[in-house]
């Protein structure tokens, strides 16, 4: 199968979220918490104004013990989710109208809730002192935050635990990529080898080593969990797509009030697993029977035989399955085996134009190892 998760990132992350080293991510994101500071009270407390600024006036929003900040586009939208009203509308709106809007929301809210809503609400502090805060997030009270300079934190350690063999690859210009960082997230991705810019034979060659790879995406704000993916695979391309991934495992952890409890608890337990005690024996040894798995010798039944599969993931058309065998006879030097087939199947997939057939083909071809799962 193939990884996109780090191939979105790099396809549509604007020029100041794009970072080169760990160093100069972590110091980013460590200078914004330096800065931060998170307030509870009730939703009741806030308050908005709109602040004359010299260029006609600017929203902003007051909490009761007399902080006042301009929200970010995110936290805006948080606010305006929390009163019920329409966020992408008011962003259209002049400060002053915008204002009066949730004027009125804020009215309504406090007459028809009889009990407070407790929230939790994090404020930035400016980098100049003329600058007005801003308000990074409005989340619930019971919101378990883990900062994003943790997060940098944890894929350092995961560098300098392999003593530098993990890293961030280049993207097709040849510099270090796939390091991002937005007022609302962060995203790290690392391997330890597999890249075609610095392996010879360039893309499209087949490598028998498997390499390893980890990613990491936080937002410390409420757009999104925690996440580690932690996967073996054979290729990373300059977009950052991810080819031939296998053991791929997924853990998340939800920003509750726990959420502190469990980054700390888990996530370098699950770091030090994956960075030291690598095996690929299982992962070899499901190589060796695909390696083994023998297919009909006619090649019209193996057109069959591929047509014809019971697993709807695995199905592949007339002129699918013609395409694969002419192409591992060609690449392969044979499609006599079930291994031959699947590379043949994903050296297709690198070539098809479009991410979504490419990724469609690749899930397909890599479904079919479950024969011998």
């Amino acid at each position: 199968m193939q990884l996109m998760d780090a191939n979105r990132e790099w396809s549509s992350r604007p020029d100041d979220e794009r970072y080169e080293t760990l160093e100069t991510l972590g110091a980013a994101v460590h200078a914004r918490h330096a800065r931060s500071r998170s307030y509870k009270g009730d939703l009741s407390a806030l308050s908005v104004a709109a602040v004359p600024d010299g260029s006609g006036s600017d929203f902003r929003v007051r909490l009761g013990s007399g902080v006042e900040a301009r929200p970010t586009h995110w936290a805006f939208g948080q606010l305006a989710t929390s009163f019920g009203v329409p966020g992408g509308y008011l962003r259209t709106l002049p400060p002053a109208l915008a204002m009066a809007n949730f004027e009125h929301a804020m009215t309504v809210a406090k007459r028809v809730t009889a009990d407070p809503q407790p929230v939790k609400v994090l404020i930035q502090s400016p980098t100049q002192s003329d600058a007005p805060a801003r308000l990074m997030a409005v989340n619930s009270a019971d919101y378990g935050r883990i900062w994003d300079d943790q997060v940098v934190a944890l894929a350092t350690h995961i560098r300098d635990r392999s003593d530098g063999t993990f890293h961030n690859p280049p993207d097709w210009s040849g510099k270090p990529s796939g390091l991002y960082a937005s007022d609302r997230d962060v995203f790290v991705f690392l391997v330890d080898g597999g890249s075609v810019l610095e392996e010879p034979g360039g893309f499209g060659h087949r490598p028998s080593a498997l390499h390893r790879g980890v990613i990491l995406r936080n937002s410390e704000v409420g757009n999104g969990w925690f996440e580690a993916v932690a996967f073996l695979f054979r290729v990373v391309c300059g977009n950052h797509i991810v080819w031939d991934a296998t053991d791929v495992a997924r853990r998340r952890i939800r920003h509750n009030r726990l959420a502190p409890e469990h980054f700390d608890r888990e996530a370098y337990r699950v770091a030090a697993e994956h960075t030291r005690s690598f095996d690929p024996r299982p992962a070899l040894a499901g190589i060796t029977r695909a390696m083994q798995f023998a297919l009909p010798a006619p090649e019209g039944e193996r057109v069959d035989w591929l047509t014809g599969l019971g697993q709807r993931a695995a199905k592949f058309t007339q002129a699918e399955a013609h395409s694969i065998l002419a192409t591992a006879d060609q690449e392969e030097g044979g499609s006599d085996t079930l291994w031959r087939v699947v590379q043949g199947a994903t050296s297709i997939a690198k070539r098809l134009p479009h991410a979504d057939m490419a990724t469609d083909l690749s899930r397909r071809a890599g479904a079919l190892m479950r024969l011998v799962a």
